[in-house]
């Protein structure tokens, strides 16, 4: 009977995060769990939870790399002229977002692959 007292872990993981300064920017809540994301601090982006764990850093800066984004550019000097592209694992959506600038890229596909994230 006291777990049904006790409130969430990320209700005190967001408790917490507020008063280190941080601000809640979206949570997103299904039947498969909670995904919340906390305003970056200006240098590397916002940051993305699910399920209380980290999931990423929403960044397309080139200049800090936080989400490995010179692979997806490096995938793009291997096809000479891609126009459609498969992405599986969605996170945080920053390879997708890159890819999508990239010339000649007509469609992008995304398939998440985390439960979670489908709403």
């Amino acid at each position: 009977m006291a777990s049904v007292l006790q409130p969430p872990q990320i209700i005190e993981t967001l408790a917490m995060a507020r008063e280190e300064g941080g601000s809640l920017r979206h949570v997103i809540q299904n039947k498969h769990g909670i995904i919340h994301v906390l305003a970056g601090d200006g240098r590397f982006g916002d940051t993305t939870f699910g399920g209380n764990v980290y999931d990423g850093a929403i960044s397309t800066d080139l200049r800090t790399n936080m989400n490995g984004l010179d692979r997806a550019y490096l995938m793009a000097t291997m096809h000479p002229a891609p126009r459609r592209v498969l992405v599986i694992g969605l996170s945080t959506g920053a390879w997708t977002r890159v890819v999508l600038g990239m010339p000649g890229v007509e469609r992008v596909d995304a398939v998440e692959i985390n439960p979670a994230t489908s709403i």
